[in-house]
């Protein structure tokens, strides 16, 4: 049984065992909403929030460096400057109690001087498979608010990204995967597959990781994927396939789960998790199987 704490400014996941995952609202120095830490029920954050390398990363985020409304171009991505904010405005559709529990999260983009041209709604659907692992299914809504918005091509851009703890990284010990079989950055950069995971041993040398599930209904599907060993990864369309273009009248709807789970790639039974979340994804119906 999942448990959903809430308040104005962050709502937590907890599972028998702990918490499972944070999301905060925005606060400052901070310029967006974030989900930080996630974790395994009791177990060590494997996310990193402002780490000094890049300050603007927190844990699982959605942002952008070049938003193009009608050839004024704002910037929502780093935070050294006036860049715009993504603001948080209400909750939605809460479930705080069950075998899934979640919430909708509505936010806009305002830009430094007031101007919205997108608003984004998250859903954050969390459940647990037989095995104590933890999915969250992930649904990212990006509705232009005025004219269109053109996302210009960016390696500065996370729909969303999520920056792993230092210890998870491939540069302290962790091991990238993905999908096709390939391991590090450089054989994962910019490559498709249908999911990339990141792994590694914790200090009592137990394995656990995180992997991101690429949903078949996704534009770019299965995407290239921007992978880094010093931590940062995700899918990467908009990095590797050029601009992307949201029109008033038709929203970009993008679909992941992230699986939280023990043991490396082989261990936790990615694949076979894979193939169960893909084949109720063609069906329309949520995975939990494995």
């Amino acid at each position: 049984m999942l448990r959903l704490e809430l308040s104005e400014s962050w709502a937590e996941v907890h599972a028998p065992g702990g918490r499972v995952l944070r999301y905060v609202a925005g606060e400052p120095p901070k310029r967006r909403p974030y989900i930080h830490p996630i974790s395994l029920p009791g177990g060590p954050a494997m996310t990193a929030d402002r780490p000094e390398d890049h300050v603007h990363h927190h844990g699982l985020w959605v942002a952008h460096h070049r938003v193009d409304s009608g050839g004024r171009i704002d910037d929502f991505y780093l935070e050294r400057g006036p860049e715009g904010e993504i603001v948080h405005r209400a909750y939605e559709d809460v479930v705080q109690e069950g075998e899934r529990v979640g919430f909708g999260a509505v936010h806009h983009w305002v830009a430094p001087d007031g101007f919205v041209p997108l608003e984004d709604r998250w859903d954050v659907q969390v459940g647990q498979y037989e095995t104590g692992d933890v999915f969250i299914d992930f649904t990212l809504e990006l509705r232009a608010t005025g004219g269109a918005v053109r996302l210009h091509t960016t390696n500065e851009g996370a729909l969303p990204l999520i920056r792993v703890a230092r210890w998870m990284s491939a540069d302290a010990g962790g091991i990238i995967t993905n999908s096709r079989g390939a391991t590090k950055e450089w054989m994962t950069f910019g490559r498709r597959a249908e999911w990339v995971d990141c792994s590694a041993p914790d200090e009592q040398g137990v394995w656990q990781g995180l992997t991101i599930f690429d949903h078949p209904a996704n534009p770019s599907f299965p995407a290239p994927w921007f992978t880094r060993d010093y931590g940062p990864f995700g899918p990467g369309p908009n990095c590797f396939d050029g601009d992307l273009v949201i029109a008033p009248w038709l929203p970009l709807l993008l679909r992941y789960r992230i699986v939280v789970h023990r043991g490396d790639v082989k261990q936790a039974g990615i694949q076979r998790r894979w193939q169960a979340y893909y084949a109720a994804a063609l069906r329309g119906r949520p995975a939990s199987e494995g």
